[in-house]
């Protein structure tokens, strides 16, 4: 961000709201998208009453000042609390739609002082590169499967049936018997 000096942004935020601490970080997805990562060292009530203030100031404060509109609305505020959240809060807050994409992390154990845990967290909300994926397994048993049902040599001969009315017809009769002689 050319125009934003990042640790000013920092500062005017613990100072107008101490019992939180702020971090910054850069995760580079095209641009490098902007990801406050807010500790909330307050009650849930409290909390409840200031998320929506800081919002507000990231918003004009920081936000504001972004030159690039894919950067301006590619922004999150990460909210992490030691305690558990209501499940009213989190949904309140976590879909609301001012200004950026706001998740709520309880629960939290981690020291956010570590470079290491903040880019767990981007990573679990943001990223999701600490998905571990299977690999994609070959099928090569369906590849040679060979029907044993008499339905599927008379269906098999349908490829040569295209455009062929009249052999479409005879083929469905033959489907049609075969199916209530089955049952």
């Amino acid at each position: 961000m050319q125009s934003l000096d990042n640790k000013q942004v920092i500062e005017k935020l613990k100072v107008q709201f101490e019992t939180f601490y702020f971090f910054l970080e850069f995760v580079e997805i095209i641009n490098s998208i902007s990801v406050f990562i807010i500790k909330v060292n307050t009650s849930e009530t409290e909390f409840e009453n200031k998320w929506k203030s800081i919002t507000k100031e990231i918003a004009f404060g920081y936000q504001t000042k972004i030159e690039t509109e894919f950067l301006k609305w590619n922004m999150y505020i990460i909210f992490v609390c030691e305690e558990n959240i209501s499940k009213d809060l989190k949904y309140k807050i976590e879909n609301n739609k001012f200004s950026c994409r706001k998740i709520l992390e309880d629960n939290f154990s981690g020291n956010l002082n570590s470079e290491d845990v903040r880019k767990a967290l981007i990573e679990k909300h943001i990223t999701n590169t600490d998905l571990i994926l299977d690999s994609v397994r070959e099928y090569k048993e369906a590849e040679n499967y060979i029907p044993k049902t008499k339905i599927w040599s008379i269906v098999d001969a349908a490829e040569s049936l295209k455009g062929d009315k009249k052999k479409q017809g005879t083929l469905l009769v033959q489907v049609t018997k075969f199916i209530e002689n089955e049952n």
